[in-house]
């Protein structure tokens, strides 16, 4: 089988796709905007994922030909977010869904892209993630069995950079799932993994949900 075609050029420039997007956002709202907090960057993304135009879901798909830059995931399906972290509270919703395989959490800037490395706290990555459908884990050293009573369809990520903390909770009921404390000393980027879903209609996507705001206009 012949091997995609490897670009060495033409990255997305982010800053200017996404001023075009928020452009196009504010045009068409009136009273009420759906504000997503996160963007996916895909100058990170490993080409087997497919994200969408707005730049809030992703998928596995079909390998594709992308630019070998360093900031590229190659060695696992995972994709980062176009914002970082250094300090501050933040945080965001990860709609799940159906999926059968996932992870999702933050990672330090400084993680190796490129070679197979652990899904755990000395990696510089701090997820929980689900496999085969039914086994949640937080991926410590050594990974810890998560007592899940609810499947959880949205997954709520807060992120306290000044405490050192990474909260993941079921949105549905508000309850904790996993809590990681870490003295982080670099910049920490939203992290999402969507793994080989297989839904009845495809792929099944991690979606990062929007939040409603109501704002006041001019």
């Amino acid at each position: 089988m012949q091997e995609p075609e490897v670009l060495t050029g033409a990255l997305i420039d982010s800053a200017q796709y996404l001023g075009s997007l928020k452009y196009d956002v504010w045009r068409k709202m009136a009273d009420m905007v759906h504000h997503c907090p996160l963007y996916l960057d895909p100058n990170t993304a490993q080409a087997n994922l497919t994200l969408s135009d707005e730049l809030t879901s992703v998928h596995y798909g079909k390998k594709c030909p992308v630019p070998s830059n360093h900031e590229r995931c190659s060695s696992r399906m995972a994709v980062l977010a176009v914002a970082g972290f250094t300090s501050g509270k933040h945080s965001w919703e990860v709609d799940v869904g159906d999926g059968t395989s996932w992870y999702i959490g933050v990672a330090r800037e400084s993680i190796d892209r490129k070679d197979t490395v652990f899904l755990n706290p000395a990696e510089g990555f701090w997820v929980i993630g689900l496999c085969n459908s039914n086994t949640y884990w937080a991926q410590t050293s050594p990974r810890t069995r998560l007592n899940v009573r609810t499947k959880p369809q949205r997954i709520t990520v807060e992120l306290d950079c000044d405490k050192g903390k990474v909260t993941f909770l079921n949105t549905a009921d508000g309850s904790v799932m996993h809590t990681f404390k870490e003295k982080f000393t670099e910049m920490i980027f939203p992290f999402f993994s969507p793994g080989m879903n297989e839904g009845n209609s495809g792929p099944i996507p991690l979606k990062i949900s929007p939040l409603k705001t109501s704002v006041l206009l001019y």
